[in-house]
């Protein structure tokens, strides 16, 4: 469809536009001295009007004064008035009647027939001659063309025809409706010229009018007759209504109508290219509905009007960065979806505002991913560009990486050159996908091209693990962050050796990663392998990666002090997963150190074990405990857990307090509570919490002996509180109540509710309540030399039993101290294995 296209014997139609308006706004001022030829086509509009102002009123009274000069359609529209319509309707019905019984067709109506002075006749003849068109041109559906028609093809009638075809539309629409008038209208030789006086004049039925157009200007290739004639018609429509021009091509969106009419309307009248083009693209059907016409329709003139004007606004000077991002943004959508070949001059003006020097916003940075995408799913745009002027714009984006503070396009193209260093390329297009947010085929062509510039030339591996840990961490990582994140790369990177090959360090970019996990929503999949990873990699980096390359650097693990850090200042989660690493090193190293005495030459011994106190101050138990009733949240997490601790710390596993903690911490009386409403027995907090001070210690544990059944009572509350308050408070309970329990003889239900409380809390952070408790009951002489540590105990753990006199008369006492001997007889053992490993 050409742009010039219009239906002929039409005033000039901006004219024509412009008197509708007035007319539908109305302004029947501006109608006075519109032209003659112009006001024609509006007398019913214009008489319609005039019968719902004031008659006398000065504009209205001139507008009035020259329909005796609109003759002959002044008459038509007074003759039509006072007809009458149930009558017409009857003859109608029943003249259809006759036929449908005689089995005959409807007959040609001659222009004769409407030369009758009989206005009711005149009707008649014309909704019949309709009628006759509109049940031909449905037989000739296949093949149409144009009908002949004596009444229709006449222009001396066409006047008075358009007045009569409007009030019938109006009051006979039970036999004629819009769609049927104006489809027969649509085959005859002048009726194009009626359409357009229906819509001009009956505004609310505009929208009917333009669907069967729209239907037949998107008819199939063998209808090209009656698809240039309603494209036409459109256009004409378009033309002197502009603002008609969005619906219409609303409408054909909807019906999935001519892709060419919606392309030609967006460039003529919408002029919204950017806007139209990404609401099409953004949807998966419409998307669809482009690539078929274009692949269908061959060689497009609205298309390639619309690229032109694409690149127009692309390379037009003083563009907003945000424009520039959403034309670009469209433009690779549309190549990508249509496989049209981008020109010469439309590749070197993409290129060309990508090379601009631009500064470093966010706004150039998504410029710069689109540009990325644009390279990565249009094969045309590297073919046509020299490779140099690729790799230079590469080379370019990624020593800009450093100017741009957060949220950036590093992580995109650290992603890309991952996948393309994995050979991954389902996994680049559908990276190419969600940098879009458009569901864009990635030619595999292009795919390879590109991602062997920026591969080999670009984005080498080394450039890859160092940007990698400048890339910015997820906050709130959980499952329920989707798409390809840095904890990706990263895990893909520690896989491939990159890191351990180019001595790029990532303990302190990893911590950060982990500190900033959620700490509500389940843990992320990827975390327990990442750190897996990152534990080989410590460790036994020759043999994890490439043992055939000699003296790998073997990567830093978590110092001490994150560690330290991250159990003092961070969430249980982020706890979790610096036990989870600990642990996993310490199995790690314990097995290199078991290994007998390699004889490759080029091998490095295994890295020290952390210090024994930092591994004391890990509260293993209540981590385990918190994992435990949340393994639905810690992907998998936990069964490791248990295995690591179970033969690091086997003393933690000892059976007889497992089972103290089902047996003696639920009374007998909440057993049936608790079957009912089954809950963990030991209730942990997200939040740990903060140590107890001196004013957190009821009055009457002050003194225990004069106070007995009120230090009772309070204890045994204290026994109920949750875990993590538990342990919080029961150093300054063992600090200020043993001492008075160890220094005289005590009230039995005082010693049975701090016991109550201690092997609760035992459960949770043996290890400190093994040492402070054992700091009490040993004598003066066996601490003389200073604190114990665990590793001492360990050591020796006979030292337990020199202990206080009153510990071994007291039933209670001797309870505690058989179970601090029996895990430090266990923690022995597993120190002297150690042992033997290591030396």
């Amino acid at each position: 469809m050409a742009a010039s296209s219009e239906v002929a014997g039409l005033p000039a139609l901006p004219s024509l536009g412009r008197a509708l308006a007035s007319l539908q706004a109305g302004n029947l001022g501006d109608l006075v001295e519109v032209p003659d030829d112009v006001i024609r086509v509006l007398v019913p509009g214009v008489v319609a009007a005039l019968a719902a102002c004031d008659a006398n009123a000065p504009l209205a009274a001139a507008l009035h004064s020259r329909l005796p000069d609109l003759d002959p359609e002044t008459s038509a529209v007074e003759e039509c008035s006072a007809l009458d319509y149930a009558c017409l309707l009857q003859d109608l019905r029943a003249a259809e009647q006759l036929r449908n019984k005689a089995g005959q067709p409807i007959g040609p109506q001659t222009a004769s027939s409407f030369e009758s002075d009989d206005h009711g006749h005149r009707m008649l003849t014309c909704v019949t001659e309709l009628l006759r068109i509109a049940q031909e041109a449905e037989q000739r559906r296949a093949d149409p063309r144009v009908i002949n028609s004596e009444l229709f093809g006449c222009d001396i009638y066409l006047a008075q025809l358009g007045v009569y075809v409007c009030a019938a539309l109006k009051h006979l629409g039970a036999v004629l409706s819009v769609e049927l008038a104006v489809d027969a209208l649509v085959h005859t030789a002048l009726g194009m010229r009626v359409v357009v006086l229906v819509a001009c004049n009956m505004p609310y039925l505009q929208r009917r009018v333009f669907q069967p157009l729209l239907n037949g200007a998107a008819g199939s290739p063998s209808q090209e007759w009656l698809r240039e004639r309603c494209a036409t018609g459109v256009a004409t429509l378009s033309r002197i209504a502009p603002h008609l021009a969005f619906s219409v091509r609303e409408q054909i969106m909807q019906s999935s109508g001519s892709v060419e009419l919606a392309l030609q309307l967006t460039v003529d009248h919408c002029q919204d290219s950017v806007t139209f083009l990404s609401s099409v693209l953004t949807d998966s059907q419409l998307s669809q509905w482009l690539q078929q016409h274009v692949q269908t329709a061959g060689k497009s003139t609205a298309l390639s009007l619309v690229r032109a004007d694409l690149l127009s606004q692309l390379t037009a000077p003083d563009v907003p960065l945000i424009e520039l991002c959403a034309i670009l943004r469209v433009i690779c959508g549309l190549f990508a979806v249509t496989g049209v070949t981008m020109t010469k001059d439309e590749a070197e003006g993409c290129l060309g505002v990508l090379n601009r020097q631009l500064p470093a916003t966010p706004s150039v940075a998504q410029l710069y991913k689109f540009g990325i995408a644009l390279l990565l799913c249009v094969p045309s745009m590297t073919s046509l560009l020299p490779g140099d002027a690729v790799v230079a714009w590469l080379a370019h984006i990624v020593a800009r990486v450093s100017e741009f503070p957060s949220d950036t396009y590093a992580e995109t193209l650290l992603l890309v050159g991952i996948q393309f260093h994995a050979n991954n390329l389902p996994a680049v297009a559908e990276l190419v996908r969600a940098t879009l947010g458009l569901q864009v085929p990635a030619a595999k062509e292009s795919l390879q091209r590109t991602g062997k510039l920026l591969s080999e030339s670009v984005f080498t591996e080394a450039v890859a693990a160092r940007q990698a840990v400048s890339a910015p961490v997820t906050q709130d990582l959980s499952s329920e962050n989707s798409g390809f994140l840095p904890i990706h790369c990263v895990t893909r990177l520690l896989t491939a050796g990159a890191f351990v090959r180019h001595h790029v360090e990532i303990h302190d970019w990893l911590f950060k990663q982990l500190m900033a996990v959620s700490r509500t929503e389940a843990l992320h999949p990827d975390l327990p392998n990442l750190l897996k990873e990152f534990a080989l990699a410590t460790v036994k980096p020759n043999r994890r990666f490439h043992a055939e390359e000699p003296g790998l650097l073997r990567l830093t693990p978590f110092s001490p002090e994150q560690i330290l850090k991250g159990l003092e200042t961070s969430h249980t989660v982020a706890q979790v997963l610096l036990l989870s690493f600990v642990l996993e090193f310490t199995s790690l190293v314990l097995q290199e150190q078991a290994r007998p005495a390699s004889n490759v030459v080029d091998d490095i011994p295994p890295p020290a074990l952390y210090d024994q106190q930092l591994v004391d101050s890990l509260p293993i138990q209540r981590l385990l405990f918190f994992v435990q009733n949340r393994q639905d949240r810690f992907a998998g997490l936990y069964p490791s857990l248990l295995w690591h601790v179970s033969e690091q710390h086997p003393q933690l596993f000892w059976v007889p307090d497992l089972l103290y903690d089902e047996d003696s911490l639920v009374a007998a009386s909440d057993q049936q509570a608790l079957r009912a409403q089954p809950s963990p027995l030991i209730v942990l907090t997200e939040e740990v919490a903060g140590p107890a001070s001196a004013q957190d210690v009821p009055p009457c544990l002050c003194n225990v002996h004069t106070n007995a059944a009120e230090a009772a009572a309070e204890l045994a509350a204290i026994a109920s509180k949750d875990g993590d308050v538990l342990v919080a408070l029961m150093p300054l309970l063992i600090d200020t109540v043993l001492p008075q329990l160890l220094d005289a003889d005590c009230d039995e239900r005082v010693l049975q509710a701090f016991y109550r409380a201690w092997m609760k809390v035992k459960t949770l952070s043996p290890r400190q309540v093994w040492l402070q408790t054992l700091h009490k009951f040993l004598r003066a002489e066996a601490v003389a030399g200073g604190p114990l540590h665990h590793q001492d105990i360990a050591a020796d753990p006979l030292m337990v039993l020199r202990c206080r006199p009153r510990v071994l008369v007291t039933p209670v006492f001797v309870s505690m101290l058989l179970s601090i001997l029996k895990a430090y007889m266990i923690a022995s053992q597993a120190f002297l294995q150690q042992q033997q490993q290591q030396h």
